[in-house]
C-alpha cells in the first residue's frame, strides 16, 4: 500500500507540473484535503481550471499521458458533469489519483469540499445537498421510501423464484437507500455511505443484522423481515409512511 510520504511526493509533483503548465490557469483540491480531513487513506484529488483556447480533452489526454508514464498509472473510468471531466487513475500501492478539468469559465466550487490553490473560480450557486436542490426534503422522503418498498418487494418476488443472487442483490439496494434516507434525515452526508457510521446506535442496531449470511431462501426472507422493521427507526416521517403501508409490508415479510 502507498504510504503519506508516496502520496505527497506525487501530489507535490502534479501540482507543480500545473503550474508550468500554461493552459491550466486556475487550480484547487477538493475532497478531504479540502476540508482537512486528509487520513491515512485518502487519495488525491485535484480539478484544474482550464484556459478556453485550449481543448479541454486535448489536456486531459495529455495529462492522462503524464501519470501514466509518470507514476504507472491505470485509468479506471471517467465521469462527466456537464462540461466537467472526472477522470480516475489508479497508481502502484493502490494510491487512487482523481483529476478534473472544466473550462475556466465554470470552474469553482458546487460544495464546501473545495479549496483554491492558485488562480481565480466562478462563483457558482452553493447547495449544502444535492438532492435538496431539486425536491424538498418531505417529497425526498417519500421518494426513497418508495423505492425501498419496490426494492424490498423484489428481493421477495426473487427469492419466491429461487434467484438468490438477485434477491440478495435487491436487500443491499434496499439496505443502502434506508441508511442514506436516515443520513439525510439527521444531517449527515449521505454520499457513497459517508455518513453510515456517524447514525446514531438506534438506527445501525435496527439494521445490524440485515446482511445475508448465506444464499438461502430461509436466510432471504429472514434479512426481508429485519430490514422491514427496521423501517420506522430512520425518521418519524418514514415510521409514519410505514404504518400508512404497513398491510403491505406485512404481507412482503410474511
Amino acid at each position: 500500500m502507498f504510504t503519506i510520504q508516496s502520496r505527497d511526493e506525487v501530489r507535490e509533483k502534479i501540482i507543480s507540473k500545473a503550474k508550468t503548465d500554461r493552459r491550466i490557469v486556475s487550480a484547487a483540491v477538493i475532497g478531504s484535503y479540502a476540508q482537512d480531513t486528509v487520513d491515512r487513506w485518502s487519495d488525491i484529488d485535484l480539478t484544474f481550471g482550464v484556459d478556453e483556447a485550449f481543448s479541454t480533452s486535448s489536456l486531459i489526454n495529455s495529462w492522462t499521458d503524464y501519470v501514466l508514464k509518470e507514476f504507472s498509472g491505470i485509468v479506471l473510468f471517467d465521469v462527466q458533469v456537464g462540461n466537467t471531466t472526472y477522470r480516475v487513475i489508479i497508481l502502484p500501492g493502490c494510491l487512487q489519483v482523481d483529476l478534473s478539468f472544466s473550462p475556466v469559465s465554470e470552474f469553482g466550487a458546487i460544495g464546501p469540499h473545495f479549496k483554491l490553490l492558485y488562480g481565480g473560480q466562478y462563483e457558482k450557486p452553493q447547495h449544502s445537498k444535492q438532492y435538496e436542490n431539486l425536491q424538498t426534503k418531505q417529497q425526498l422522503t417519500q421518494e426513497m421510501f418508495g423505492y425501498m418498498v419496490h426494492h424490498i418487494l423484489r428481493a421477495r418476488f426473487s427469492a419466491e423464484r429461487n434467484k438468490l443472487w438477485q434477491a440478495e442483490f435487491w436487500i443491499s439496494e434496499t439496505r443502502n437507500y434506508a441508511l442514506k434516507l436516515a443520513c439525510i434525515s439527521w444531517g449527515l452526508n449521505s454520499d457513497y455511505g459517508r455518513g453510515f457510521d456517524d447514525l446514531p446506535n438506534n438506527i445501525l442496531s435496527a439494521f445490524k443484522n440485515s446482511y445475508v449470511k448465506e444464499l438461502s431462501k430461509e436466510e432471504i426472507l429472514r434479512v426481508i423481515k429485519v430490514l422491514i422493521t427496521g423501517f420506522p427507526n430512520i425518521s418519524d416521517e418514514v415510521k409514519e409512511l410505514s404504518v400508512n403501508l404497513n398491510h403491505i409490508l406485512n404481507e412482503i415479510s410474511s
